[in-house]
């Protein structure tokens, strides 16, 4: 059998021989032309080998040289976002619970996930109780001292009197009874200077144990510090305004890797468009690069990505997408809107050009046949830009001259006028409840021997506000309770004996040493009364209620009857008040503030809308850690409460009923736009083309840029109009 290639060499010959037979005036130079090399057709950038024989001298297979417009563009689907900033979670501690939520708006400082700090918080809460005992028995001997030294000072008052009386009847030291009168007042100065140094010994004791108090203090500030610090980072909080608008579905006691991303807030205030990766040089050299929303052109700013951030994000293989911020100065565009985004790389107006089926090679040249109805020459050309469909012929033609091609461009002659119109998609999902602000309840008696007396409620049970949960059981400590007792009363013994040497005022300086003595006393009473207190708070039976309106999560495996801890869970509850509907969108085709409408069916199979809010931002923004595939949609506060009711149930044996909700939602809707009917649209080489019939009977292609399509429609971001007339065959 003969090869396809050859058939086809076969047919040319053929062909050739009929122009020869029909074009004698030509057989002289398509004589010299059948003996030219191999070359290439030029035809949107790509090169075919063809054996060059005699051009086709049929009159209708040929086109016109004019001037036409010729684009080469890169277009984008984007969705309206806000910047984004995600937000790591750096602690060796579990996650506990998220501080807000997607929807509720931050500000700086605001906590967005707490870590679980149960270890820390107790190590910090024994480390202040160390702190403040050591306080205390610091004050207590401090003030103990500085009694001693009152008395010490009295004592070297009262030893001071006889030895200055001796020194002042003092003899000469040549006097005969000299040596009497040292010896008869020894006695007087060995008690007085006994006395001094038993003051300066009390002296130096307190000043010991003042510098050794504040090392201690200084010591214990800074591991305190260090707790705090622990704990600190063990939240992650916000330093910028916005929204929640992403966050990774986290239980409590969950263990997060250190440094991975968990919430995301976005800045409303500041909207951005997200593509797929457009080099620097790619808009640096565009001749445009503009957004087009509705029909409406709005400016951007690149957003230039430094090389080592693109290394590290294909590093980690994660998805790598060019920043555009969009432009707005009159807040006219939600988030979550769909726009284009249009690079025009390189463009002709109103550029000579010719189909690029009609242009030959030879090496670097080109080249093409004209014809003059009778005759075909071959003209060399030089060109510039194609489209593929059309090449700009730079010289070697002028505008009119006829050029031979392959496939003439023809049509049926049906007509249509363009028309603006809208267009929109829509997406369908299911949907299921979820709540992602959970709390435990706790045992919250810290002293005593405590038992579960009942679980009053069953996993999945939705309650009201103030429902009973839990019931505990607690027997103080008497033990405790009793030495604290004690404790207290010897402090009140000390305050009592401290009051009554005030009342015995000598000096200033022994009144203000009393006092501080007397604030002591009075601080570690007040303190006292404070641990009494907490030891006798709980006792008897303590009952745990919910705090908020929710559905029970999960419980506790101990039963009535079994000890249970200090702060041990017991019953987690998740806040009904925010709630949300969770639809998978693995295209990430839902954005933050799309609108949904939820459907689903009330108790007696009655299908009821509702519509909410989306507010979760779409993946394009996020980096891969926080692209979960779902979407997260707000049931407003008002319906809250009744699609609870029909959205989750307890049913016979303790399972939960989940019901599953219909999700719609408009998406990569665009309004007053022109619209092409596919029908009447060629794609080429990736480019869109119409055909349009020109006053002289021709037909043409004209390209535009499209924006997109729907299953009927392109619409138009540049190149065509209203009221056109185009060929729909």
């Amino acid at each position: 059998m003969m090869s396809y290639s050859r058939y086809k060499k076969t047919v040319w010959i053929l062909l050739s021989s009929l122009c020869i037979t029909a074009l004698a005036g030509c057989a002289q130079q398509s004589g010299q032309l059948a003996q030219m090399p191999a070359e290439t057709i030029a035809s949107g950038g790509e090169e075919t080998e063809i054996e060059l024989l005699d051009p086709v001298g049929v009159a209708t297979n040929y086109d016109v040289a004019r001037t036409r417009d010729i684009y080469k563009t890169q277009v984008f689907s984007c969705v309206c976002s806000p910047t984004v900033t995600e937000f790591a979670y750096t602690p060796e501690s579990p996650f506990a619970k998220y501080g807000k939520l997607p929807g509720e708006t931050v500000a700086p400082g605001d906590v967005l996930v707490y870590g679980d700090t149960t270890e820390l918080d107790e190590s910090y809460e024994t480390l202040a109780e160390e702190i403040e005992d050591k306080t205390d028995d610091y004050e207590s001997r401090i003030s103990d001292l500085q009694e001693d030294l009152y008395d010490a000072k009295q004592k070297e008052y009262e030893a001071s009197v006889p030895y200055m009386n001796s020194l002042s009847g003092a003899p000469d030291e040549e006097a005969p009874w000299y040596d009497m009168w040292a010896r008869g007042g020894m006695p007087a100065e060995a008690a007085y200077k006994a006395a001094v140094l038993a003051r300066e010994k009390i002296e130096q004791s307190i000043k010991e144990t003042q510098e050794l108090f504040a090392l201690e203090q200084k010591y214990d500030a800074g591991r305190l510090e260090r707790l705090s610090e622990d704990i600190g980072e063990a939240h992650v909080t916000t330093n910028t305004d916005g929204a929640v608008v992403a966050m990774n579905a986290y239980m409590a006691g969950d263990y997060i890797q250190k440094n991975t991303n968990v919430v995301a807030v976005g800045d409303l205030d500041q909207k951005v468009l997200h593509t797929e990766y457009v080099s620097k040089a790619t808009v640096e050299k565009a001749q445009d690069v503009y957004a087009l929303i509705d029909g409406k052109r709005y400016e951007v700013v690149y957003e230039v990505m430094e090389k080592e951030e693109y290394a590290r994000l294909k590093k980690l293989n994660d998805v790598v997408y060019s920043t555009f911020y969009l432009e707005d100065p009159d807040n006219e565009i939600p988030m979550g809107k769909f726009a284009t985004l249009v690079i025009i790389e390189e463009s002709r107006q109103n550029t000579l050009a010719v189909m690029a089926d009609a242009l030959h090679r030879n090496g670097k040249d080109y080249y093409c046949y004209l014809f003059d109805g009778t005759n075909s020459v071959m003209q060399s050309v030089t060109v510039g830009l194609t489209d593929g469909m059309y090449t700009e012929i730079i010289s070697g033609l002028s505008e009119g001259d006829k050029v031979l091609v392959t496939e003439p461009v023809s049509a049926k002659g049906k007509m249509g006028t363009l028309e603006t119109g809208s267009i929109e998609s829509e997406f369908k999902g299911s949907g299921y409840l979820y709540y992602p602000s959970t709390e435990w309840l706790v045992n919250p008696a810290k002293y005593g021997t405590f038992y579960i007396k009942e679980i009053c409620v069953e996993q999945y049970e939705q309650v009201e506000a103030g429902q009973e949960l839990a019931k505990i059981e607690v027997i103080s400590d008497e033990i405790e309770v009793g030495r604290v007792q004690r404790k207290l009363q010897r402090q009140q013994e000390r305050l009592t004996r401290l009051l009554e040497k005030k009342s015995k005022i000598y000096s200033d300086e022994i009144d203000r040493t009393l006092d501080r003595a007397i604030e002591a006393r009075q601080k570690t009473i007040e303190d006292l009364n404070e641990e009494l207190t907490e030891l006798t708070e709980y006792t008897g039976e303590i009952v745990l209620t919910a705090p908020y309106s929710g559905i029970i999560t999960n419980l506790t495996e101990s039963e009535a009857g079994d000890l249970v801890s200090y702060n041990q869970k017991l019953v987690q509850i998740a806040n009904q008040s925010l709630c949300y509907v969770i639809v998978e969108d693995k295209d990430g085709q839902l954005s933050y503030g799309n609108t949904a409408t939820i459907t689903y069916a009330t108790a007696d199979s009655i299908k009821k809308d509702i519509t909410g809010t989306v507010v979760s931002v779409n993946k394009t923004a996020l980096s891969k850690q926080l692209q979960t595939g779902y979407a997260l949609i707000l049931i407003p506060e008002e319906y809250v409460g009744e699609v609870v009711k029909y959205g989750s149930a307890v049913m016979g044996g303790g399972g939960w009923n989940r019901s599953r909700f219909e999700i719609k939602a408009p998406i990569r809707g665009v309004a007053d736009v022109v619209l092409v009917p596919k029908r009447a649209v060629k794609v080429h080489n990736k480019n869109t083309f119409v055909k349009v019939k020109e006053q002289d009977g021709s037909i043409v292609y004209i390209p535009f840029v499209s924006g997109g399509s729907s299953q009927d429609y392109y619409w138009v971001a540049e190149g065509l109009h209203e009221g056109m007339e185009i060929c729909l065959e």
